[in-house]
């Protein structure tokens, strides 16, 4: 069984001027320690346990990480922007890292932890092996967008932070936090190489990335279908 998990740590927003601009902060709070023990709880018998890290929440899924070390067995997996920009920082916490679009990737790498065989030679994976860091070839993102499923807004084994502990993700709760809107990635990759932005950086890792890469329409429309199906309220 695999389970992955995002640290929800936004506690709330704030605006403040300054210069005439409206400046939006995040309130960040470490997890209550009840949270943290839920999470262990629903990970105890997990193969492998992830994070989607990016670098406003470094320190936080940090500590969270750091926490459920001792309280799983499964090896951790960090995957999004932070840790391709500075995978060995992220390293020194999560067992492992997630270069670019994983899809591909984390298939081959649970069949891999499933058969007891090792993760060198992996594309798209760095690990550590004590204190060494293992560092395997780039995975180039996939062309074809249409192989992959739709996002999974089931609600089914999924869970939300509320005060200090998780709950079960239910239908209101989903539709009230998502504003009755769906939104969906039908493009991936970027022609822009904006320096305040992490395309800058994914252009110099993956041969392709400037090329655009699109769901087909037929996809697209059968993804609009099924969560009309699940949410008529959307």
């Amino acid at each position: 069984m695999i389970r992955t998990t995002e640290a929800m740590l936004i506690a709330g927003r704030r605006s403040k001027k300054k210069g005439g601009v409206n400046l939006w902060e995040a309130d960040l709070v470490d997890l209550p320690s009840r949270a943290v023990e839920r999470i262990a709880e629903l990970c105890r018998d997990a193969d492998l346990v992830g994070f989607n890290v990016m670098t406003l929440y470094f320190n936080e899924t940090a500590r969270v990480t750091d926490q459920l070390k001792g309280r799983i067995k499964a090896p951790i997996i960090w995957g999004g922007i932070h840790p391709m920009i500075r995978p060995e920082e992220s390293l020194a916490h999560a067992d492992m890292v997630a270069f670019g679009e994983a899809e591909e990737t984390l298939v081959e790498l649970t069949g891999r932890l499933a058969a007891g065989r090792p993760l060198e030679g992996l594309a798209g994976i760095w690990y550590r092996e004590g204190e060494r860091v293992v560092k395997n070839p780039v995975r180039q993102p996939p062309a074809d967008l249409d192989r992959f499923p739709p996002p999974d807004i089931s609600c089914r084994d999924h869970y939300i932070l509320a005060g200090d502990d998780l709950v079960p993700l239910d239908r209101q709760t989903y539709l009230g936090k998502i504003g009755h809107h769906y939104m969906t990635i039908a493009v991936r990759g970027c022609h822009c190489r904006c320096t305040y932005c992490c395309n800058s950086q994914f252009v110099k890792m993956f041969d392709n990335w400037s090329r655009l890469r699109a769901k087909s329409v037929p996809a697209i429309i059968a993804e609009l279908r099924d969560i009309k199906e699940q949410f008529p309220e959307i």
